[in-house]
């Protein structure tokens, strides 16, 4: 069995969003492009010594699409969108990014969680705010979310044209430079979510040291970032 990589976050997801006994969570690596996405999961899952749990992936679209089984439901076997919410314990959320914005969110009063992949065009959708406030109208508040931004690209490596930088008004110094990370914090901000419950991994996909998938990078040969939620 291939062993893959187990990448420590400098904010480890279940380290900042709860406790171990309450929530799962795993930071996978594939330094090239998985060709079986479901066999890759499982296998990563269980070796970061997990207990067995079935994997929710989305066919992500660069869209502001939330997806959400609550109460019982059973998500369906093709799920397209680029957000997915979840009250369920037999499962465990996946968002794969190579450069996007990978983020995980979790209510402990609720016992809810969601997970959102938000590029360029996801975040001026608004997509990572309306995770929020689709758990507030399934009984959350957003004062008692606790929020992780992943690894991303940020504005050091991420030059984009002017016609794209400036829709984004939470942009690096330079004009053609954009911030993903501070872009969406600030909108989690007005939501409502408290910013001690906000927590930022500071590195960049494309040129930390840990050499993470970055298809700015490498292009069409980068491989994935997996960051993954579950309830206990």
């Amino acid at each position: 069995m291939q062993k893959i990589a187990s990448v420590k976050s400098t904010f480890n997801p279940v380290e900042v969003l709860g406790k171990s006994s309450e929530i799962l969570a795993g930071f996978f690596v594939s330094k090239n492009p998985v060709e079986n996405r479901a066999e890759f999961l499982k296998t990563a899952w269980v070796q970061a010594g997990f207990e067995p749990k079935t994997p929710i992936y989305l066919k992500q679209v660069h869209s502001g699409i939330v997806v959400r089984f609550l109460n019982g439901e059973k998500p369906s076997q093709a799920l397209t969108g680029d957000a997915v919410i979840t009250d369920s314990k037999e499962v465990f959320l996946v968002i794969q990014v190579a450069d996007c914005l990978p983020v995980l969110l979790f209510d402990p009063v609720k016992k809810m969680i969601a997970g959102a992949h938000a590029g360029w065009k996801g975040s001026l959708l608004g997509i990572v705010p309306e995770v929020v406030r689709q758990m507030e109208r399934h009984g959350s508040r957003a004062v008692n979310q606790r929020v992780w931004l992943g690894p991303s690209i940020h504005s050091c490596c991420y030059e984009v044209d002017v016609e794209r930088s400036v829709l984004f008004p939470h942009r690096a110094d330079s004009a053609r430079h954009i911030d993903l990370t501070a872009f969406n914090q600030k909108l989690l901000e007005e939501t409502g979510i408290q910013k001690g419950n906000i927590f930022i991994d500071p590195r960049c996909t494309a040129c930390s040291d840990e050499k993470f998938p970055s298809y700015r990078r490498d292009g069409k040969n980068a491989g994935r970032i997996f960051a993954c939620l579950a309830l206990k």
